[in-house]
């Protein structure tokens, strides 16, 4: 069983990584762009784990994934701010301070009790905050 689980979870992997440069060559690399940004690695995770370990397991961590996206947000956010008025064209640390923020945020994440209304609505508080943050700055790859 473990052997199949393996080899599945590499086709799989192997699948989004061709579907996405099929995407590229025939479509766009913009719309790759956005299906890459897609939170697809948590939903093969999801599945494999509601294979492994139960679909309640699953359920349950698919409601903290949610919550998670928020965390992604904030990496994303302090990674543009640090790299963009601090370490002007140095990556270790954006990186360094994204990696942080991201840690504390899904630490006190992990702390709360998450349902999938609070999650969704936390992530969506997150997603319209940062979007009206951002909105001022240029996006260079447009």
């Amino acid at each position: 069983m473990l052997d199949i689980l393996i080899i599945s979870k590499i086709l799989v992997s192997i699948f989004f990584v061709v579907g996405l440069s099929f995407v590229t060559e025939h479509v766009s690399p913009r719309v790759a762009g956005i299906f890459a940004g897609y939170p697809l690695g948590a939903a093969i995770s999801l599945f494999f784990i509601g294979i492994e370990n139960g679909k309640e397991f699953a359920a349950q961590g698919a409601i903290y994934t949610l919550g998670g996206l928020s965390a992604s947000l904030i990496f994303v956010y302090v990674y543009y701010k640090v790299s963009s008025e601090i370490s002007r064209g140095k990556v270790f640390f954006p990186a360094l301070f994204s990696t942080v923020a991201f840690l504390v945020a899904a630490k006190l994440l992990s702390l709360s009790n998450l349902t999938l209304l609070s999650g969704f609505i936390l992530t969506f508080s997150c997603l319209l905050f940062f979007s009206f943050i951002l909105e001022k700055y240029p996006m260079l790859w447009w």
